[in-house]
């Protein structure tokens, strides 16, 4: 499944310009870029990806990056509908 930066902002409780930021920063996994020839396309994020990325940083509220981002109770805490 994949995951579109809307997504993101929900799961981190942060603008679009920060997830673009920590993408580039190598903070969060890198997105995959889906674009047919010739045009920008979008980008996704793998879910294993994120889930992955949370579990390794249950608690951290700054990632070593980030001003402000929420804190985990669970290793994996994305939102309902991300859950299936």
């Amino acid at each position: 499944m994949l995951l579109t930066i809307d997504q993101l902002t929900g799961i981190f409780a942060v603008s679009k310009p920060t997830i673009s930021r920590w993408a580039e920063l190598g903070v969060i996994p890198p997105p995959i870029r889906i674009a047919e020839p010739g045009r920008r396309g979008s980008v996704r994020w793998k879910k294993a990806d994120i889930e992955a990325f949370i579990a390794e940083h249950p608690t951290s509220k700054n990632f070593g990056y980030i001003e402000t981002a929420p804190s985990h109770d669970s290793p994996v805490d994305l939102q309902p509908e991300l859950t299936q």
